[in-house]
């Protein structure tokens, strides 16, 4: 007479299984984890390659309703030709590596606001042209998530973007600017000033 075997699985079997499971996630979490923030990164990149294109036309149009720019001019005159949520002025966000020190930005009644529709938040800085060189600047604060210390890539101290919009109408960042650049507040050099969520132009 035949005895039916039971199925089951042995101690030792059982312990082999979650060593090879205990294997595989060591080499999958972490990759899965990347794969999160490196998504994350691309995504805010992106958020603030549209808010650049969105400073340069918000500029072409300026220009083609004051053909004379005037060196006085700050990021406030471009506001009626953008595209956004409301005004702040009393939001904190975070400020681009390197910033003197500074780990945030509070916005003002000098240093206004913009929330935009993707989630970020836009400081208009209140420096002016004060030239027309190529090499004159106004500038621009990008904090993709819109406020200070978060937990996200994009997020915490020193993780904006700070653009340079020239008065011949080009961009560049922080980090990146043509040499010679100045505004009304300061002439200054390039460096490590890009967060490392920003891929460039």
């Amino acid at each position: 007479m035949l005895r039916k075997r039971l199925v089951g699985f042995s101690l030792a079997e059982l312990l082999i299984t979650l060593a090879i499971m205990g294997v595989l996630m060591t080499f999958t979490v972490p990759a899965l984890i990347g794969s999160a923030n490196s998504n994350l990164s691309g995504k805010q990149s992106a958020m603030a390659k549209d808010v650049a294109y969105m400073l340069v036309s918000a500029y072409d149009q300026y220009r083609q309703a004051n053909p004379t720019v005037s060196t006085n001019t700050t990021g406030g005159a471009l506001t009626p030709y953008m595209n956004f949520v409301k005004t702040d002025t009393s939001s904190v966000i975070d400020t681009h590596p390197n910033d003197g020190g500074n780990l945030s930005r509070t916005c003002s009644a000098t240093q206004m606001c913009l929330k935009l529709h993707n989630g970020g938040m836009l400081m208009l800085n209140f420096e002016s042209f004060a030239g027309t060189a190529t090499t004159n600047t106004i500038q621009f604060t990008f904090d993709p998530d819109g406020s200070v210390l978060g937990s996200g890539t994009g997020d915490g101290p020193n993780k904006a973007v700070q653009f340079e919009l020239y008065y011949d109408g080009t961009m560049k960042t922080r980090g990146n600017v043509k040499s010679g650049t100045c505004h009304s507040n300061a002439c200054f050099g390039g460096g490590a000033y890009d967060p490392s969520w920003f891929t460039g132009f």
